[in-house]
C-alpha cells in the first residue's frame, strides 16, 4: 500500500509539473508575468496542458486519499479530497475573466495552499517527525509566504515560489509514505 501511495504522489506531481513544462515551453513569458501557475489557464494556447496538469494532479491526489482508509488517517484523507475538489474549482475560475472569478480563484488557491501546509504539518507531527522533515516544512512555509507576497506586485517570482512549494509538499508526502518507516511505526503503535 505504501508503494501505491508514493506512486500516487509521484503521478500527481508529474501531471502538474509536466503540464507546467508544456505551458512554459509554449508561453515562456509566464515565468516573468508574476501571475503564477494560473497565468497559463488564461490563454487558448496553454489552457489544455494547464487544465490537464491541474486535473491530473487532482485526480491522483484523490486516488491517494482513497488509499488512506485507516481512521488515524481520516484527516489526511479529508484534506486530500478537499484539495482535489478545490483544484477543479481553480480550473473553472480563470482569474482574467472578471473580478468575481479573480477573487474566487484567489480564495480557492489560497485555501489549497493552506490545506497543503496543514496536511504537511499534520503528517510530519503524526507520521514522520524528524529534523529533515521539519526543515522541508519550514521551507514549504517560506515558499508559501513568498507566494503570498508576490500575489499582487506586477513583478516577482510567484510561479517559481508556487512550484517550489508544490515540490516541497510532494517531497514531504513521498517521504512520509516511505515503506520502511511506516512498517516500523505500525509495529510499535
Amino acid at each position: 500500500m505504501q508503494e501505491t501511495r508514493q506512486r500516487y504522489v509521484v503521478y500527481s506531481q508529474l501531471c502538474l509539473f509536466i503540464g507546467m513544462l508544456f505551458c512554459i515551453v509554449i508561453k515562456p513569458k509566464g515565468l516573468a508575468a508574476n501571475s503564477g501557475i494560473s497565468y497559463y489557464g488564461t490563454f487558448l494556447k496553454t489552457v489544455v496542458p494547464y487544465t490537464a496538469g491541474i486535473l491530473g494532479s487532482a485526480y491522483f491526489s484523490y486516488r491517494l486519499a482513497r488509499t488512506l482508509r485507516s481512521s488515524s488517517l481520516a484527516l489526511a484523507q479529508s484534506i486530500l479530497v478537499v484539495i482535489s475538489i478545490l483544484s477543479i474549482g481553480i480550473v473553472l475560475t480563470p482569474y482574467s475573466i472578471n473580478a468575481i472569478l479573480n477573487w474566487a480563484h484567489t480564495i480557492l488557491g489560497s485555501i489549497i495552499f493552506v490545506l497543503q501546509l496543514v496536511l504537511s504539518g499534520w503528517i510530519i507531527k503524526n507520521l514522520n517527525f524528524n529534523s529533515s522533515m521539519l526543515i522541508l516544512w519550514l521551507l514549504e512555509i517560506g515558499c508559501g509566504i513568498l507566494a503570498a507576497i508576490y500575489i499582487r506586485p506586477p513583478h516577482g517570482f510567484l510561479i517559481q515560489s508556487q512550484l517550489l512549494f508544490q515540490l516541497l509538499f510532494a517531497i514531504i508526502l513521498f517521504r512520509s509514505f516511505n515503506r520502511d518507516k511506516q512498517v516500523a511505526k505500525e509495529q510499535y503503535a
